[in-house]
């Protein structure tokens, strides 16, 4: 006599199944998606770059999409590089980043509606059970993906020894975490579609994302108020001919990652770049301040200020806060709305600070002493809590001032006899 389970187990053991299978494969969607879209750029970049091969620019793009990841890029160099000039340089393998954002930010995109569409196989569910399950699914099925895809992202230039690849368990991770958040969170809020926690983290979101948004449309609007910066930065380009184009796609899929690096001046805190460890500059509102010995032989030892257009930037944090506080605080009394606008403060700037971890570049270059590791350091408790100040005053006002959306019922008339 064989005893069957009860059928309501069984029908959990299904939905979480068709969950997970439905994120897996939206999340594999989402990785083809970005990894096609690097053989776009390759392509763009071999009609742009005539010396360079097809094969090579399509690795390029390879490369490129990993990148998205924050997958480390490795450079290989043998024992003396010289690059024209004979000096004894170090050798050994070296993992740098710079993330283009932009794409990152389509994977995520693409990712969560991944996580919603799999919630909605088990709509029986609670949210945060289907926010674990389409975690599972898409961050397992995107790691394997990821790393094997990085098994080809490998590039060698002629006449030089140097090659250039990603490393395989970097991206596995990085992609494999960044899939499971996003199929997460999208899972999540078609489960609480309609709660107040769902509601909060929509508006924190939003505001985020406006944040990005207007900080690139601030510095578009600087570089035409500083149109002297702006020549120099065309000249720029164009001294390296044809490779100059690239370079100008290359910044403008970091835009979003430029944005989140200057949410930290913006909020009224310093980003800070380090030399092997070292504070070498500080990038703070609105000016250079350079620091230690590297800085003191390159740069002039007092402050540098930059243009005094960057200091209506500072309107942006609050701003966008405000604006994701009217998202989260709609359809509700004004003090509940200022209290989920609040909330949603609080995750704008939780976003903030990880977004500017996230793409803070690091770079290491053979130096003769050895390498010159260079990387920016965005996170201080300082930054941490203006940026929360201002999510959380800027959100606030936003949802108690979204009350027009919300109508009071009207008062029983009386009625006459």
């Amino acid at each position: 006599m064989t005893v069957q389970a009860p059928p309501e187990r069984e029908g959990a053991f299904a939905g979480a199944f068709r969950s997970i299978a439905s994120a897996a494969f939206g999340a594999i969607l989402a990785v083809i998606a970005l990894l096609a879209f690097g053989q776009i750029l390759g392509v763009a970049l071999s009609l742009a770059v005539r010396s360079i091969d097809p094969e090579t620019a399509s690795r390029v793009g390879l490369v490129t999409s990993l990148a998205a990841f924050r997958a480390d890029v490795v450079i290989t160099f043998p024992p003396s590089v010289g690059f024209g000039v004979p000096l004894p340089l170090p050798s050994g393998q070296l993992a740098s980043h710079l993330v283009p954002m932009g794409l990152t930010l389509g994977f995520l995109w693409i990712a969560a509606r991944a996580g919603r569409r799999a919630a909605r196989t088990w709509p029986e569910a609670p949210a945060l059970v289907l926010a674990a399950v389409a975690a599972a699914g898409a961050g397992v099925s995107v790691a394997f993906v990821a790393a094997l895809a990085a098994r080809w992202a490998t590039l060698s230039f002629p006449g030089s020894d140097v090659t250039v690849g990603v490393s395989a368990a970097s991206a596995a991770a990085w992609g494999g975490l960044l899939a499971a958040g996003a199929s997460a969170l999208g899972a999540y809020l078609e489960g609480a579609a309609g709660r107040a926690s769902a509601a909060v983290i929509r508006g924190g979101i939003a505001g985020y994302l406006w944040a990005l948004g207007l900080l690139v449309v601030g510095v578009l609007a600087i570089a035409t108020l500083e149109p002297d910066v702006t020549r120099r930065y065309v000249d720029g380009l164009a001294a390296f001919g044809s490779v100059g184009p690239a370079l100008f796609g290359a910044h403008v899929l970091a835009l979003p990652a430029q944005s989140a690096l200057l949410l930290v001046p913006a909020s009224g805190s310093c980003v800070v770049l380090l030399t092997s460890g070292t504070t070498a500059l500080q990038v703070c509102p609105w000016s250079l301040d350079p620091a230690g010995p590297l800085a003191d032989a390159f740069l002039p030892p007092d402050p540098v200020p930059l243009s005094p257009w960057f200091w209506a930037l500072l309107a942006i944090p609050p701003l966008a806060a405000f604006l994701g506080g009217r998202l989260a605080g709609a359809g509700v009394p004004p003090a509940r709305g200022a209290a989920r606008g609040a909330l949603a403060g609080i995750v704008f700037a939780v976003l903030g600070m990880l977004g500017a971890a996230f793409a803070a570049p690091r770079v290491a270059v053979p130096f003769i002493a050895g390498w010159l590791r260079l990387e920016m350091r965005p996170w201080s408790l300082r930054a941490a809590g203006l940026l929360c100040l201002g999510g959380v005053l800027g959100g606030a006002i936003g949802g108690r001032l979204a009350r027009r959306v919300y109508e009071e019922p009207e008062l029983p008339r009386p009625t006459s006899a």
